[in-house]
């Protein structure tokens, strides 16, 4: 029977007896507080953890004694630069991870800031909101590839989370008088609600995720009150609680405070926590009064349909500021396919580094048809260019992709299954897996999508419609990641198609050549497509 822990349990007493050797972690934060003491109470108990600061070389000696407790426990701490505050150190410490390729069996979102004056991060973000939700939305997407099936994600949210909700319309407070509590307050509830939805995207993995109110604790965390306010702080939470009948709030130590993440990342049952938001090692329950100081979740830092808008919200705004661009399209073959696809890129603003298997010099001709914005390079590196990558080259038995690469990144796939020209796949002709899901395979850390494979390339400007016209084509695309699905729907919608979501990639056959789908090339409306889609027969 599972034991029970509650407020007053250490995050050892959490992992008094679990050995976690071979298991890995990655923590944000790790310089000082309940991240220091998560990391230290992780690998005393035989984990390898991978943690971060902003400053390795000053914070090493803060560290020390959790590569003390490494040393006893038989655990591992490797220490990463990140600055949350900033989207290029983000996608440096992201790619890093992702070039050496291990997996984790969990991440702790811990790292924060809390009630800061106002200011903006390097990119532009009110620097709450950007340094304790849109810095960890951006790393935690990116490196998703890197939770291993069945694995967890722990946000660290806040009490503080019932004192806002988000402001979709205003999130950095470029409309509004700014007050440091209420923007951590509303960078709190995006933490939670951005756990919500990575739970509900990615549990077909298994990976399930969730919040955290860790207690309240004196840690540096609240650096920029005065010691005048913060008693002031303590003092009104008192009255507060003590106006609704509720216990004294209680300061925790640290290890208390610790306890709730590794019990989420650990010991709780992931499929019980999923989604939800935990506090005192244990699922809280919902609380709507306004007290700001009650126990329990606000409904609206679950609110699915708010969950949903804040991270198509959260893309855009990554999407646009700083280093998180999705204009560069890697494409890997240059044939017919991958040649109307950049001409079709670059028409809607895109860049485009293509490659060939012939070699860069190669591309000359095309490059000056191309223009400025189109580049020539290898295959390795039109992969690590792209902000995502078109493969428009069949699939072999032998992996000639650049695994390495690719990895992190979206794969959209082209190709068809055809026998006469690729040879006989023996798992693809007895009906077991499609050609897409042996791509998935091959790049095991890409997040592949199955796109433009039942259009000829040339129609692709000569079937372009605007948006909400009636005779405007549809294209399928099929993706175990709603993700990729999103990319590929927004740059459909960019070149003129209509999407139909033929998800997952084992579906993926469903337009493959002689199925309906792909016999009404020249024209199929998003309907039609969707009827075509039905009536397709596996051909074994």
């Amino acid at each position: 029977m599972p034991r029970k822990f509650n407020a007053k349990s250490t995050a050892d007493q959490v992992l008094s007896g679990v050995d976690l050797k071979g298991k890995r972690f990655f923590i944000t934060g790790v310089s000082s507080g309940i991240g220091l003491e998560t990391a230290r109470s992780l690998v005393s108990h035989g984990a390898s953890v991978v943690g971060t600061l902003r400053d390795i070389d000053k914070s090493k000696a803060i560290t020390s004694s959790v590569f003390d407790a490494a040393t006893q426990g038989g655990g591992s701490l490797e220490l990463i630069d990140l600055d949350l505050a900033s989207l290029q150190s983000v996608r440096v410490c992201a790619d890093t991870l992702l070039t050496n390729g291990q997996q984790f069996d969990a991440i702790i979102a811990n790292a924060g800031v809390m009630a800061t004056p106002f200011g903006r991060t390097v990119d532009g973000f009110e620097v709450q909101f950007g340094t304790n939700y849109l810095g960890h939305f951006a790393l935690i997407n990116r490196i998703e590839p890197l939770i291993a099936d069945n694995g967890r994600l722990v946000m660290l949210s806040s009490q503080a989370h019932r004192i806002a909700d988000v402001d979709l319309d205003d999130p950095n407070f470029e409309q509004q008088t700014y007050d440091p509590f209420v923007a951590y307050g509303r960078s709190k509830t995006a933490t939670t609600l951005f756990a919500a939805e990575f739970d509900k995207r990615h549990r077909n993995r298994g990976i399930r995720a969730a919040s955290v109110m860790p207690g309240n604790s004196l840690t540096n965390l609240p650096r920029h009150f005065s010691q005048e306010d913060l008693q002031g702080l303590f003092e009104n939470a008192g009255k507060a609680r003590a106006e609704e009948g509720l216990p004294p709030m209680e300061l925790k130590e640290v290890a208390q405070a610790a306890a709730t993440s590794v019990w989420a990342a650990v010991v709780a049952d992931k499929d019980e926590i999923g989604g939800r938001y935990l506090e005192d090692c244990a699922v809280a329950p919902i609380d709507d009064s306004p007290n700001p100081f009650a126990d329990g979740v606000r409904s609206y830092a679950l609110d699915a349909s708010k969950a949903e808008q804040l991270w198509v919200k959260s893309e855009e705004m990554v999407g646009t500021k700083g280093t998180y661009p999705m204009k560069v399209i890697g494409i890997i073959g240059a044939g017919e396919v991958g040649s109307q696809i950049a001409r079709a890129a670059i028409a809607n603003g895109y860049e485009v580094v293509i490659a060939n298997s012939r070699g860069p010099e190669t591309l000359k001709d095309l490059i000056d048809e191309l223009g400025p914005s189109a580049r020539a390079a290898t295959a390795a590196g039109a992969a690590e260019a792209g902000d995502f990558v078109v493969v428009a080259v069949p699939l072999k038995l032998v992996n000639d992709m650049p695994v390495e690469q690719l990895a992190g990144k979206i794969v959209l796939d082209t190709n068809n299954y055809m026998p006469w020209r690729d040879g006989h796949f023996p798992v693809v002709d007895s009906g077991e897996k499609t050609v897409h899901e042996l791509r998935q395979e091959q790049l095991p850390n890409s997040k592949v999508a199955k796109a433009f494979t039942h259009i000829q390339a040339s129609r692709l400007f000569v079937s372009s419609r605007p948006a909400g016209a009636p005779d405007r084509h549809a294209l399928s695309v099929s993706s175990n990641f709603p993700e990729a699905v999103e990319l590929v729907t927004r740059l459909y919608d960019q070149f003129g198609f209509d999407t139909v979501d033929n998800s997952p990639l084992s579906e993926s056959w469903r337009s493959g050549p002689g199925q309906p789908a792909w016999a009404a090339h020249a024209h199929q409306t998003r309907a039609e497509l969707i009827a075509n889609l039905a009536r397709a027969r596996r051909i074994i």
